[in-house]
């Protein structure tokens, strides 16, 4: 389980989770096992139960060659997740590549030595998740009582008010902005296009006022319904049109001689299709009416 490969070259990393830590107990251990101070790779703010974004750790890998140990000081340093570490083993003892754990180095292919690999980073899994467990159980009494408010913001309010100021007057560009505060440039897009410290995008979702109208929205179902009908424009011009101009025509008054001074209806021009039973029934109106009043 144990092989001591005293001509090993090593290979170290070392690891914290914030970047309020540091690695100097780390470095000074892997330098009192041998490894040189250019081997040493670092990665700084991460966590051990993922392997993305840990360049230190692409890094060692990458720097290691057949018959050398990769090596760390503590195995939670290396990994905490138990599936991604099995495979980062499996790929190094492919490589002819040992794995070093403090003063011991290991075979990935010894029975022995993978079952003792192998409980470590099912132990290291094991504290990650239960240390999660015990987080969300502290959290949720304080979200319970109101007291957990959330990801707090990058940047303070002064700080948030100088940028929309800024960008406002086009003074500076959201890349320049956020290379000056050291911030991503979709946090800065937030806080120009966002609602202000304090506003939710939601506040006002749900809330009405007077006359069941909503702040900056629609009408409510029941305001529309309680709200009079105003009146169409076409209403009075309809109430004004006689019974030809539902027939489809446009009627105009002439007179004609041959009615001894009668006037009659005739059709100036039809509005549809159907204009001569239109013209027809305008003649016989018309007609209707001149001997009524004969």
């Amino acid at each position: 389980m144990n092989a001591t490969a005293p001509g090993a070259v090593r290979v170290g990393y070392a690891r914290c989770s914030t970047d309020e830590q540091d690695v100097v107990v780390q470095t000074e251990q892997l330098l009192a096992l041998g490894v040189p101070a250019g081997r040493i790779h670092i990665d700084r703010g991460f966590s051990g139960t993922t392997r993305r974004n840990r360049a230190g750790l692409d890094q060692a890998l990458a720097a290691l060659w057949p018959a050398s140990a990769f090596t760390v000081t503590k195995f939670d340093r290396f990994a905490r997740n138990m599936a991604e570490a099995n495979q980062i083993l499996t790929d190094l003892s492919d490589r002819g590549v040992l794995f070093g754990r403090g003063g011991s180095v290991y075979d990935w292919n010894d029975p022995y030595g993978r079952l003792f690999l192998q409980t470590l980073a099912m132990v290291a899994e094991f504290e990650a998740n239960l240390g999660h467990l015990r987080t969300r159980e502290g959290m949720a009494p304080a979200r319970r009582n109101g007291k957990l408010k959330g990801k707090q913001p990058k940047l303070p309010e002064s700080a948030r008010r100088s940028i929309r100021r800024r960008h406002t007057e086009g003074e500076v560009s959201l890349a320049d902005l956020a290379t000056e505060y050291s911030v991503g440039r979709s946090t800065v897009h937030r806080i120009v296009h966002g609602p202000p410290t304090g506003q939710s995008r939601g506040s006002t979702r749900g809330s009405t006022v007077a006359g069941g109208r909503r702040p900056g929205g629609s009408d409510t179902r029941a305001h529309r319904r309680s709200r009079p009908r105003e009146p169409s424009h076409k209403a009075e011009p309809r109430r004004r049109q006689c019974r030809v101009d539902r027939l489809g025509v446009r009627p105009v008054e002439c007179h004609d001689p041959a009615a001894a001074g009668a006037s009659r209806m005739v059709c100036a021009s039809p509005i549809r299709s159907g204009g001569a039973v239109a013209r027809r029934a305008v003649s016989s109106m018309a007609t209707s009416a001149a001997r009524s009043r004969g």
